[in-house]
């Protein structure tokens, strides 16, 4: 271990897990396992199975382990922040951000490091309000997970990492970062192309939360059945003309092979999107295909099938939340 990465981690191995739902949970759990201090804050249900018993995590290969982990309802003054992992919904953000500045003193405000895994664009905008934005990151992941019950998350499928800052230059604590993240069995890497690995994250979500979510499978029938397949096409490829037209590069050289390759690496998740309506709770849709729609507003193009999920997921939206 190199003398940086030795020094780095005596002073920063204690992680926050800010709203740990199923992939919140999924790196706290890793994070932890591979000898990390990790806390998390989650909905009372599921703190309280933790504390009880610790968090049960199921492996990608099916083994099951009982993880300690320190749970909390809230943060509180007593929780040593240092850095924190935000894994709540993108529409969460305003809330977030204030509760966590609340809980910090001022001082501490200025030097916390904040790690944002989530879904979406623009979704610094709330922090950047409060904290330094060179102390903001973003985790953009492929790997999968589903909270089955309080207390029990199931690895469904493997993914990357990628760990990129705004102002795209990498320091020394962003690689310390990335190596913690792989070596807990998260393989992560640094990316200098913030703009770049934010729309190509947006652009794996916009075919597959939707269809996921209207036609209630896993994500691996998103290839087997014709007819979500043909949507699938289409919203990918009305999503890549909008970016071309507004000069938005993603990583992809063969964006449709390559999100389908990663629709099998995660064929057995279920997508989050289903998950917040079978949970009765709003989704994600104006954060990932609501933003392909007021791209193409802007320059008057007709993006027909991102459209058509919106008022789908908008109307299940309202059936299930009424």
């Amino acid at each position: 271990m190199s003398k940086l990465f030795q020094m780095l981690r005596n002073v920063s191995d204690q992680f926050t897990v800010f709203g740990a739902g199923s992939i919140g949970s999924l790196f706290a759990g890793k994070l932890a396992l591979a000898g990390n201090r990790v806390t998390v804050i989650a909905r009372e249900a599921h703190v309280r199975q933790i504390a009880a018993r610790g968090l049960d995590l199921q492996t990608f290969h099916g083994q099951h382990i009982r993880i300690p982990l320190d749970a909390k309802i809230q943060l509180d003054k007593s929780t040593l922040l240092n850095q924190i992992i935000v894994s709540t919904k993108a529409y969460d953000n305003k809330t977030a951000s204030r509760e966590i500045y609340n809980a910090l003193d001022p001082q501490n405000s200025q030097k916390i490091k904040l790690i944002l895994l989530q879904n979406g664009v623009s979704n610094e905008n709330p922090y950047e309000q409060l904290f330094p934005p060179q102390n903001i990151y973003r985790l953009l992941t492929t790997e999968a997970a589903f909270l089955k019950s309080p207390g029990q998350v199931i690895h469904t499928g493997e993914g990357q990492t990628i760990l990129v800052r705004r102002d795209s230059v990498s320091d020394s604590y962003e690689t310390w970062l990335a190596k913690t993240f792989t070596s807990s069995g998260l393989p992560c890497q640094v990316s200098t192309d913030f703009e770049k690995s934010v729309w190509t994250k947006l652009l794996i979500n916009i075919p597959i939360n939707p269809l996921g979510a209207i036609y209630r499978v896993n994500n691996g029938q998103l290839l087997q059945r014709r007819e979500i397949y043909r949507r699938f096409e289409k919203l990918i490829n009305e999503s890549i003309a909008v970016l071309e037209a507004k000069s938005i590069k993603t990583a992809f050289k063969d964006p449709l092979e390559e999100i389908k390759e990663i629709v099998r690496k995660t064929a057995n998740n279920k997508c989050s999107m289903l998950r917040d309506l079978e949970q009765g709770k709003p989704t994600e849709i104006d954060y990932i295909n609501g933003v392909i729609i007021a791209l193409a507003k802007e320059i008057g193009l007709q993006v027909a099938e991102n459209s058509r999920v919106v008022r789908q997921i908008k109307a299940l939206e309202r059936s299930k939340i009424a």
